[in-house]
């Protein structure tokens, strides 16, 4: 650095913005790797991050602290998910600080397809690329007195101004080794107990030999660049006498090491948790990589996120993956041998692949039993290949971040907007199981398989459970429905027996001993017992369930205070029938004081406060207090609220209900209206709404098809309809009949 006041310490502050739960590793790398080497003598570097949407007010106290610490040079860490923030957070501290330098970094600006130099003119420079070498040659050539960048030429990987044009030095020269870099880790950077919704990060590799076309990464050299495994123990031991016990290894090839190297990061991870038994440790793999040899040496993780992204041959060589089923399913099968939690990934909206073939993938994953399956939208990453052949491939998508695709050659947007909630609604059951339990070792699900092999219904209305009152239903065939199975359930006088409760337990052990490694079904009615319900419940649990279901009427939780009971029962998943005037049942005496009756009325903007489970302490259902009498009227605000709240359970897991509802009496003849009003009521609310009785008029056709794609679209829910109502509404979409099939078997 050229440098004349040697008194005098340029001041660099590295910004992030993160999503919550997570910490940046760049800005820590960066700011120790300038601690460490000799540019500490004439640089003072610090660094300061905070969490995504967060307030106006809070916003302005960061920039006041930047601008507090009067920085030289500002650097950003700058991503798909802080671009905009980040931005302004340049804009602004140019403003207060003039003659500050800006310079950014990070995956949003490397290989860009935008030049953020024309855009931006708070921006000063760009590193494109990795910082390590390029940041060291940056300052270097930094004129301190000038407080200008002198041969930014010589600055590998930069993006500078000249004389009006845009130019670029270079590719950015990377490290050969990451031992080059000091670990964040032990000099004591990383937090233990917070901003660790990944666990610690550990990057024992950096680079990765796959081309994936969508990826930041796909588009690098294939230089990998590793780390010594005598420091990967250092740091594994260091956060854990900390305290800290979730691991996340940031390592592409770990399937594919050679076999001594995964043998000794095996051996580093057991001696570690014999000394601290709490530690899950997370790994990304490939179902192909996973042979004999290198599962035996691969007992020491926890959890394993599997990428498959699509079995379409198409597809896949245009994304520049293989994917050889035989050698996938192998894989798979050896990872069910062992006690490891696995998640198969999939994207929906690769080019090459139709709606039928996105769907076909779907059932492949879910025909591996994963404990857990993740189904992203596609989105155009900046730099990326996709994102360059865009136009080639018809892609319609939004220019800002996060990029989202609305269409492309292959799936018009009616069909993506389809197949990404239907992708929702399948993850989303699938993963709120049982089997989340496994990762904390909990001893009654040691035992159980990756996925429910079936279905148990148990009807908590008959007075005892005999063998024939357990049915068994099997996924992915002919389910064939229970006619009055609503009656039963809604119609007091169908079942208005009690169960005895000794009687309960003396026969309830034939229906658990068919329990173990099945979903199950509790149906009942408004009567039933809630503590009976809750200890059938816990004992399904017990005995090894994949999931319990509850299938009810609406006005069953006029008697429930709160879902934590049953939540933490083991009941997540819910059925309820609601009738078309749920609500407008309100039966108010005829002498009804409304002066003198007390009112608990909810927030004035319950359905839009993002918050609520935080800042509102309210009663779960409206209570008028009239003359000494108490009449209940069950809201629709109140379903909401229980059925959105995310529970936190006895166990270190919060989860957030499952829910169907199914309006029986919306049917022929009745006004689109009608449908819409219940959409707009509960559309936030439930992942399903069911119209089973649903079939439009030749003139409603048209209205409710509008009203289907607009719901997919505006709420979170799906609309299920009958086979032949869908029938119609999907009439446009290539191989209907198939696609038919596959809504019928997800949904």
């Amino acid at each position: 650095m050229k440098n004349d006041i040697h008194e005098y310490k340029v001041k660099i502050i590295f910004c992030a913005v993160n999503e919550p739960g997570y910490y940046s590793l760049p800005i820590r790398i960066l700011s120790l790797l300038i601690q460490k080497r000799h540019l500490s003598k004439e640089f003072d570097t610090r660094y300061i991050e905070w969490e995504n949407h967060v307030s106006d007010s809070v916003f302005d106290d960061h920039i006041k602290a930047i601008t507090k610490h009067k920085p030289d040079i500002l650097g950003l860490s700058v991503n798909i998910w802080n671009r905009n923030t980040l931005f302004k957070v340049a804009k602004k501290i140019k403003k207060a600080i003039p003659g500050i330098c800006v310079l950014a970094g990070g995956q949003e600006v490397t290989r860009s397809v935008t030049n953020y130099l024309e855009l931006y003119p708070e921006l000063d420079y760009i590193i494109d690329g990795d910082g390590e070498i390029p940041i060291e040659e940056f300052l270097t050539n930094w004129n301190a007195k000038k407080r200008t960048l002198e041969q930014p030429h010589k600055v590998s990987g930069l993006w500078y101004r000249e004389k009006k044009r845009t130019l670029f030095s270079g590719p950015a020269r990377e490290i050969e080794s990451l031992n080059q870099i000091p670990s964040p880790i032990l000099n004591d950077l990383v937090p233990v107990h917070e901003k660790n919704r990944l666990g610690v990060l550990l990057e024992t590799t950096r680079g990765c030999p796959f081309r994936c076309s969508y990826c930041f990464e796909g588009s690098r050299k294939k230089i990998i660049q590793s780390q010594d495994l005598t420091r990967l123990e250092q740091e594994v031991n260091h956060m854990a006498s900390q305290g800290a016990n979730m691991f996340h290894i940031l390592d592409p090839i770990l399937c594919n090491s050679k076999i001594s190297r995964l043998k000794n990061i095996s051996k580093i991870f057991k001696e570690a948790k014999r000394k601290y038994p709490a530690i899950s440790v997370a790994v990304e793999g490939y179902g192909e990589q996973i042979t004999p040899e290198t599962i035996q040496y691969m007992d020491f993780c926890t959890t394993m996120d599997i990428g498959l992204q699509s079995i379409n041959p198409n597809t896949v060589k245009a994304i520049h993956r293989s994917f050889e089923s035989s050698r996938f399913e192998k894989g798979i099968n050896l990872l069910h041998k062992t006690d490891i939690f696995f998640n198969i990934y999939l994207i929906c909206g690769l080019p090459f692949e139709s709606l039928t073939n996105f769907f076909r993938g779907v059932l492949f994953a879910l025909h591996q039993n994963p404990p857990g399956i993740f189904i992203n939208a596609l989105y155009l990453l900046n730099g990326t290949e996709l994102r360059k052949k865009a136009h080639e491939y018809g892609y319609l998508f939004n220019d800002e971040p996060p990029y989202n695709v609305y269409a492309n050659k292959w799936m018009s947007q009616s069909e993506l907007l389809l197949a990404n909630k239907v992708s929702d609604i399948i993850a989303g059951r699938h993963n709120l199981s049982f089997l989340k339990f496994k990762i904390h070792g909990l001893p009654w699900v040691k035992g159980l398989k990756s996925r429910s092999i079936g279905k148990v219904t148990i009807n908590m209305n008959n007075e005892a459970l005999q063998p024939e009152l357990i049915s068994r239903s099997y996924y992915y065939s002919d389910v064939v429905a229970t006619d009055n199975l609503f009656d039963k359930i809604t119609n007091p006088e169908a079942d208005p027996k009690y169960i005895n409760h000794h009687f309960l337990q003396d026969n309830l052990q034939t229906a658990l001993n068919q329990v173990f490694n099945h979903d199950v079904e509790l149906i009942c009615d408004c009567k039933m017992d809630i503590r009976l319900l809750c200890m059938t419940a816990s004992q399904c649990q017990l005995a090894g369930a994949t999931r319990i279901n509850l299938t009810a009427p609406i006005r069953f939780l006029e008697q429930v205070k709160d879902l934590e009971e049953l939540a933490n029962s083991g009941i997540w998943h819910y059925k309820f029938y609601v009738d078309e005037n749920f609500e407008n049942q309100a039966n108010f005496e005829d002498d009804v004081d409304f002066e003198n009756s007390t009112i608990i009325k909810h927030s004035a903007n319950f359905e839009n406060d993002t918050n609520l489970e935080h800042n509102v302490n309210m009663e779960k259902e409206v209570k008028f207090e009239i003359n000494g009498k108490c009449n209940k009227i069950l809201a629709p605000s109140a379903v909401s609220y229980m059925l959105k709240k995310r529970y936190k359970l006895n166990m270190p897991v919060n989860i957030k209900p499952f829910t169907e509802l199914v309006f029986t009496d919306i049917k022929s003849g009745t006004t689109i209206d009608t449908a819409r009003e219940a959409i707009e009521t509960w559309g936030n609310t439930a992942q399903i709404l069911s119209f089973p009785n649903l079939y439009p008029t030749t003139d409603m056709i048209q209205q409710l098809k509008k009203l289907f794609f607009s719901s997919l679209k505006e709420y979170s829910c799906y609309i299920k309809l009958p086979e032949q109502t869908i029938s119609t509404l999907i009439d446009e979409i290539p191989d209907k009949e198939s696609v038919l099939y596959y809504l019928k078997t997800f949904v």
